[in-house]
């Protein structure tokens, strides 16, 4: 039987792009971006995660003519990660991606200045990685699979409601599992449930540390483990013996034997790595990169000038808008952008009063003008469909939910029989018209659905 529900699993950290005092390395010998890729051990969820990051960067442009993916594995070692590490560091790699908390720790230590973006780190402040999930003060970011551990118990009283004591099984010097394993007492204290402990040092003691609480337990729990994850055939085999299901931190563990989870989908966790990573890599200033630091200081000062002369200048209290340009008072659907690109937070009321005036000006019939002014063409007489998707967006942030729901609906109507969109859309016919297929007309087509998609997007998998 497999089960869907909704529990948000998967956090990013908030990415600061310019990453202060921290430029990408030197590639200029070869040409190519570096970028490295380090796990601690083989295992299930880990080699999906480096995987899925190497598949979402080849995606995003990233080959064998422009870069050079450096995969690392210290092979179930924690003593090899410092020379993996302090190898990339002398290497001078533009990037390095460490997978779970051990490898991002270490890394952490060997570098101030390369930017590190970690994959699957469970509790990345009590690591002492970051300060706060939502601060990046250093050259660290990253994603974090925290494991709602709440939800897996309470899976498990669903399943097995005669369940009263828990075999809690995991390393204890895995700071990811130790975090959740204080959660799972907490929880088994509040909730009447009692609890046995069996820790292990490496995969050989998993069996015995099983074997040795297994006829004194109901059910076992193991966070994400590493350690445990990795022998899973052999906690399986157990549980086999004495009927005693295991829940535990990840699908993949359930795949490789396990009974159950609310856990973690690591494709989506891994691209959001990868993407995390593409950002930094082509958000680096080249200024910086160059040494040419005074000059990054002043393009940094002269875009915040340009910025604050248009909020000062393109807003139009009049129109309660900003206009189309400083020297008059049209409305322009671009305007729209001005929140996507990080020029205006979907907060500022100047923003959805934007939004709002120029659906007023702009929407008609369910679908959006470009701009209602005469252009070298004349009056524009159809509606241009990135436009349409750029308003129902904009709806969406500022929190006008339904209406964005609505339009959206409307507008996927007006596609062929296939679901293929042109440049244009007649307003009363709705025939399509101009370019077809548009290309950036289905990029603004995805970019919407994506908001419309489940924010939670972790995976409960019970075993047949």
């Amino acid at each position: 039987m497999k089960r869907f529900v909704s529990v948000l699993l998967v956090m990013a950290l908030t990415l600061v792009c310019a990453l202060a005092a921290v430029s990408c390395g030197d590639s200029s010998s070869s040409g190519k971006t570096k970028i490295a890729i380090v796990q601690p051990m083989d295992h299930t969820s880990l080699n999906q995660i480096r995987d899925t990051i190497i598949s979402t960067l080849k995606d995003l442009g990233y080959d064998d003519s422009n870069s050079e993916i450096i995969l690392k594995n210290a092979s179930n070692d924690a003593s090899l990660l410092p020379s993996i590490f302090s190898s990339l560091v002398s290497e001078n790699v533009d990037i390095i991606i460490p997978i779970g908390t051990g490898a991002a720790q270490v890394a952490a230590s060997q570098t101030d200045t390369i930017p590190i973006v970690f994959a699957a780190v469970s509790d990345p402040v009590a690591a002492g990685l970051v300060t706060a999930f939502d601060v990046t003060d250093k050259n660290i970011t990253g994603v974090s699979d925290a494991v709602d551990v709440e939800s897996i118990f309470a899976l498990a009283k669903e399943l097995t409601p005669d369940a009263k004591t828990v075999g809690l099984v995991y390393n204890a010097s895995e700071i990811n599992s130790s975090v959740k394993i204080d959660r799972a007492k907490a929880y088994c204290d509040a909730n009447g449930l009692s609890y046995k402990e069996a820790t292990v040092t490496g995969t050989a003691d998993v069996q015995q540390a099983v074997t040795s609480i297994a006829s004194d337990v109901d059910i076992f729990f193991t966070p994400d483990d590493n350690t445990v994850a990795s022998a899973m055939n052999v906690y399986a085999g157990v549980q086999l013996e004495f009927g005693k299901p295991i829940y535990c931190g990840a699908d993949s563990m359930v795949k490789d034997g396990g009974f159950a989870t609310v856990g973690i989908d690591y494709d989506i966790l891994a691209k959001q790595v990868a993407e995390m990573a593409d950002r930094i890599l082509k958000g680096a200033k080249v200024a910086d990169v160059l040494g040419k630091n005074e000059y990054g200081r002043r393009w940094r000062r002269e875009a915040d000038d340009i910025r604050d002369d248009v909020m000062k200048n393109g807003w139009k209290e009049e129109i309660g808008s900003f206009s189309q340009a400083y020297d008059n008072l049209a409305l322009d659907s671009s305007l729209l952008l001005m929140e996507p690109y990080g020029f205006i937070e979907a907060t500022d009321p100047r923003y959805s009063r934007t939004v709002r005036a120029v659906k007023e000006a702009l929407l008609h019939d369910g679908l959006m003008y470009r701009y209602n002014s005469e252009d070298d063409f004349g009056m524009p007489a159809s509606a241009f469909t990135i436009c349409t998707f750029w308003l129902i967006r904009a709806l969406f942030v500022i929190g006008e939910r339904e209406e964005a729901r609505r339009l959206f609906d409307g507008v996927l109507r007006c596609a062929n029989h296939v679901g293929l969109f042109s440049e244009d859309i007649d307003f009363d016919t709705k025939e399509l018209l101009g370019n077809f297929p548009q290309a950036y007309s289905h990029l603004a087509l995805v970019n919407t659905a994506v908001l419309f998609a489940e924010e939670d997007r972790s995976l409960t998998f019970v075993r047949p």
